[in-house]
């Protein structure tokens, strides 16, 4: 366990969610007004609160190692590009305010069997000496626009930059799906990846979201996580910004092989040869 003199991260969690709700609630009512330099303003006060909550998950990560709540809201916060588009900025309000309602069940949860309490530095030292050795990148990136990603098949993708090639999978590249012990498959954010490649890189935002588009950002964060940890490249550089009233759109060049299209057109034309059968009233 950690100490008692450390700073409370559950307090600060507590006092910068309802900051950052404070902040983004301002920020859209400034953009219905079309107040731009009270949107610029309000930006700057998101990311200074999301920079502070970086600290206090961290803490909570000390306080609770493996905790799965809490390392998933610590990775969407560190691969989080500042400041967030309002739909992600309510993502992450959400998942924030799914930990604190969490509370009890994570202190409540075996923390080990310490006898005496140790300091936070103490926590963070033995677990950078039990933490194994980063990789190294795929790729000697130094910027995403020299990347390349070529889909093969749709489990297999070439990854590229000048002369440098290499072959991978989905699995290789951790985009395997885990949720089921016995079946292996790639997961929903490889799909999204595919959904790029077959559309030059760029995904249009609708006119009218509904719950799928919240999907697709959700996918969009993984994706940009996977990517900063295959690839090494600083993480407040985005491979896939969004676009105003555009979409998202790669950083990156990415595109599907004839013989990856003809497999996908393949698989289309099942489908239209066994449709399914009309719903009966």
């Amino acid at each position: 366990m950690v100490a008692e003199d450390d700073p409370n991260p559950w307090e600060a969690l507590d006092r910068d969610l309802a900051a950052l709700k404070d902040a983004s609630e301002s920020r859209e009512e400034a953009l219905s007004k079309l107040d731009v330099e009270n949107v610029r303003k309000r930006d700057r006060d998101i990311s200074q609160t999301l920079s502070t909550l970086r600290g206090a998950i961290e803490l909570l990560d000390l306080r609770h190692p493996r905790d799965r709540r809490i390392e998933h809201t610590r990775d969407l916060l560190n691969t989080q590009r500042t400041p967030p588009v309002s739909s992600e900025l309510k993502i992450i309000i959400t998942r924030l305010e799914g930990l604190v309602e969490a509370r009890k069940l994570i202190e409540s949860a075996p923390q080990g069997q310490d006898k005496e309490p140790i300091s936070t530095q103490e926590v963070r030292r033995q677990r950078s000496e039990a933490a194994p050795a980063p990789q190294p990148p795929l790729l000697d990136l130094s910027r995403w626009e020299d990347l390349i990603i070529r889909f093969l098949t749709p489990e297999t993708v070439e990854l590229s930059m000048g002369e440098q090639k290499l072959t991978r999978s989905y699995d290789e590249l951790g985009f395997r799906d885990h949720r089921c012990r016995h079946q292996r498959g790639e997961n929903r954010a490889w799909r999204v990846l595919h959904e790029l490649a077959q559309s030059a890189g760029e995904i249009t935002h609708p006119e009218n979201p509904g719950e799928g588009w919240d999907k697709v950002e959700r996918r969009i964060m993984e994706i940009r996580a996977a990517f900063h940890k295959l690839f090494g490249l600083p993480s407040d550089s985005d491979p896939l910004p969004f676009v105003k009233r555009g979409g998202y759109c790669a950083n990156f060049r990415i595109e599907c092989s004839p013989e990856c299209r003809a497999l996908h057109s393949d698989d289309n034309v099942a489908v239209k040869h066994h449709p399914k059968k009309p719903r009966v009233k």
